[in-house]
């Protein structure tokens, strides 16, 4: 064969295993996975989320699922030592972790493309096969006894248990995503570990990305090998049913409490694509910096606040908000209160200011250029939208999206998809309990369960 052919062959086999290929592919074991290749990016990102019903029993333990996935992280596997599962991490370079999230538990592996496989070994060993040894199980609920026992403590995390409560009801799931109960922690068993574990942890119906640069075929047999022995199952993602929801203005009463805590929620539609850009540029307008509308009105006016912050959250996959919560001066709790809704009732009737606007859009479209080759940020993304019930691709449109988003386009969006003023929930944590005319006042979270 003449050199020239031998330099064509060999550029072609480069650009083969180079192209950037994308889309739903399935393994050779028949294992489904959404993958796009990123030929410059250094790392491999592999994300994973296994549907997780365990907290939707009323009979189970809610604090089940997060002891597991911690010893499952740190307490050793088949063929590895708890001190080898961190020693053979750091050795690899490679990053792993495992959590619950509402109804699933969510995982991934970051490594470089030459210690993919052996870091595929061990997460293989800590998914198929995790110990739950006593000691390290002791280890992990004495610490989330004690973090959330300090964590609760805090007169603003009871009061977003009591928003909580207020939104979904009194349920396993609840308490799942809170953890307040203290006993119920302590009372988590290896044999519950080992049942969650051998409910949760099943191939097939579990959603899988990968982005790096590697190909399709790569991707593919990792996938295989990381779910190696893994029983295989079938089935989807369940939601909580949520409470019917009313609007409601409630205050939490907290002598103790040296501040109130005031938030605003209201319920708004799941995600969908194009609309999500829509929500994300109203929270930039509302508090992205001094120059929002939050940040204009109530602290520049009534000086009422150390800050507040609009964000954009899930109670659960089909209870998603938009929320406005934030540190007041106790005696302007009620001003502050009327500002936030007036405020937030004005996003559906006065457009934005197309300079500030303009200036968002192009910070976001700067955030999606820089992300490109984040292999972490595309996987979890792509995951993230298929818990959606989303095409995982749908981020490549973030470019045209943006550009064809204006002031009239969030005004609509408000005034046709979110709730009137009317029809917020307010929550104030405060040490007076007369801070609020006209709230429901309780003297603890659960009572909530019985405001009007």
């Amino acid at each position: 064969m003449s050199r020239p052919i031998l330099i064509i062959t060999a550029c072609l086999a480069l650009i083969g295993c180079q192209k950037e290929e994308k889309g739903k592919f399935t393994s050779p074991n028949g294992q489904e996975f959404a993958f796009l290749a990123r030929p410059d990016a250094e790392i491999v990102a592999i994300q994973i989320a296994f549907p997780m019903d365990w907290t939707l029993d009323q009979g189970r333990n809610p604090a089940v699922a997060h002891i597991a996935a911690d010893v499952m992280v740190a307490g050793g596997a088949e063929g590895f030592s708890p001190e080898e599962v961190l020693e053979t991490m750091q050795d690899l370079g490679a990053e792993a972790f495992l959590y619950p999230e509402m109804t699933s538990l969510r995982g991934g592996l970051n490594v470089r493309p030459e210690h993919l496989d052996g870091a595929l070994t061990l997460a293989n060993a800590v998914l198929r096969a995790p110990r739950f040894e006593e000691t390290w199980m002791r280890r992990s609920i004495d610490s989330f006894v004690s973090d959330f026992a300090d964590f609760n403590a805090q007169s603003a995390t009871q009061g977003f248990y009591a928003l909580r409560l207020a939104m979904m009801g009194d349920t396993a799931y609840v308490e799942g995503q809170s953890l307040t109960d203290g006993a119920a922690i302590a009372a988590v068993t290896a044999q519950m570990a080992r049942d969650w574990h051998a409910e949760t942890i099943k191939s097939g119906r579990v959603l899988v990305a990968v982005s790096g640069p590697i190909t399709a075929k790569q991707a593919a047999e990792a996938v295989d090998k990381l779910f190696a022995g893994i029983p295989r199952a079938e089935g989807g993602f369940s939601d909580p049913m949520p409470r019917p929801y009313q609007a409601r203005q409630i205050l939490l009463h907290v002598p103790q409490a040296e501040k109130t805590t005031l938030t605003m929620v209201a319920p708004i539609p799941p995600s969908v694509g194009t609309a999500d850009y829509q929500d994300i540029l109203g929270v930039l307008a509302l508090s992205g910096d001094d120059q929002s509308l939050l940040f204009q009105g109530v602290r520049n006016e009534l000086r009422a606040s150390y800050g507040l912050n609009a964000a954009l959250d899930m109670y659960a996959r089909n209870n998603r908000i938009l929320a406005i919560s934030g540190e007041v001066d106790t005696d302007k709790t009620a001003a502050t209160r009327d500002m936030i809704v007036k405020i937030y009732g004005d996003m559906a009737t006065v457009p934005l200011d197309p300079a500030q606007l303009t200036r968002w859009k192009d910070l976001l479209s700067d955030g999606f250029t820089q992300s490109i080759d984040d292999t972490t940020n595309r996987a979890t993304v792509m995951v993230t939208s298929m818990l959606q019930g989303l095409d995982p691709f749908l981020f490549e449109k973030t470019p045209e999206w943006l550009a064809s988003l204006d002031a009239q386009s969030v005004m609509r969006r408000y005034a046709q998809d979110y709730p009137t003023p009317q029809q917020v929930t307010i929550m104030a944590v405060s040490p007076d309990a007369a801070a609020l005319a006209g709230a429901c006042v309780i003297t603890e979270p659960r009572a909530v369960l019985d405001c009007p």
